[in-house]
């Protein structure tokens, strides 16, 4: 659930585009975003993780891109942007996170991540979390600890972070906040929409990792069918080959085989010899005379 919204955040959900707002219950695959004005998205989940998202954020709810389905999901994919995860003290649920290169489990505690540029950086700001590549596997897991900064760039980690992480870091992150899921229990909120997807408003997330790609594709099947959609993706079809077949289904449709000659020369068919329109009458010569 959306408990805390300050500033202006959106969700994506089947073809269509809503206001985010304090209460608004949130589904497995929703994506959510924040402006680059918006100081602070707070998503707090039943069983008591909690995620905060700074401005100019994109994320996943429960994605779930391994190879099986049968693997359990992730709290949240962050493909762009700054995620605190935390929880609730009385908390069951495991705190987890994607991002395009990292995959990360908070061990109790809290911790801040940033995503850009294809590169992830993340700080411990309390307890532990343990960081393993989702891109190379040759990598050694992380076990990071409080007070330390991984940085997915070399994949390292520092003792402290530094300055430019320091400063960077949302100011609604600095303060702690109180849970607000229980001011929600017994109310419905609904999310205001605000009209269909656009191709600018999920270009991010056609043309992302390709297991991300392919799970969108399948939702957004249907907007293939839009005319000003499909001609955007038309253009940028090499950012996302995915939907090659179903933009030109024409290229994969198999020709219908030709009847199969069996090698034998046949002989022309005799034509009639044509017949006069009126049978030949022949006179016979008349008798001579005796005299």
């Amino acid at each position: 659930m959306a408990t805390l919204v300050e500033g202006e955040a959106h969700l994506l959900r089947e073809t269509g585009r809503f206001v985010l707002a304090p209460g608004v219950a949130l589904q497995p695959g929703d994506l959510v975003e924040t402006a680059a004005n918006a100081r602070l998205l707070r998503i707090e989940y039943t069983d008591g993780p909690v995620v905060d998202l700074g401005p100019a954020s994109q994320a996943m709810i429960e994605a779930r891109l391994g190879p099986s389905r049968r693997e359990p999901a992730a709290r949240l994919y962050l493909r762009q942007g700054w995620a605190k995860l935390g929880r609730a003290p009385s908390s069951r649920g495991v705190a987890s996170l994607l991002t395009p290169d990292v995959a990360l489990k908070g061990e109790g505690g809290s911790q801040v991540v940033q995503v850009a540029a294809s590169r992830t950086q993340v700080f411990a700001e309390s307890g532990k979390a343990r960081l393993e590549a989702r891109d190379k596997r040759n990598q050694d897991a992380v076990d990071l600890a409080a007070g330390r900064l991984f940085d997915s760039a070399d994949w390292t980690e520092r003792p402290r972070p530094d300055a430019a992480f320091v400063g960077a870091v949302p100011p609604s992150f600095l303060d702690p906040l109180p849970l607000r899921s229980a001011r929600f229990k017994d109310r419905t909120v609904d999310a205001e929409r605000v009209g269909d997807l656009r191709y600018e408003d999920v270009a991010g997330w056609l043309q992302a990792e390709p297991a991300l790609r392919a799970r969108v594709a399948e939702r957004w099947r249907g907007l293939a069918k839009k005319p000003e959609f499909r001609a955007a993706l038309a253009a940028n079809i090499k950012r996302h080959p995915e939907w090659d077949r179903i933009v030109f289904p024409e290229k994969y449709t198999k020709p219908r085989p030709q009847p199969e000659s069996s090698g034998a020369r046949v002989a022309p068919t005799a034509r009639p010899a044509p017949r006069d329109s009126a049978p030949t009458v022949t006179t016979p010569p008349p008798a001579r005379s005796a005299y």
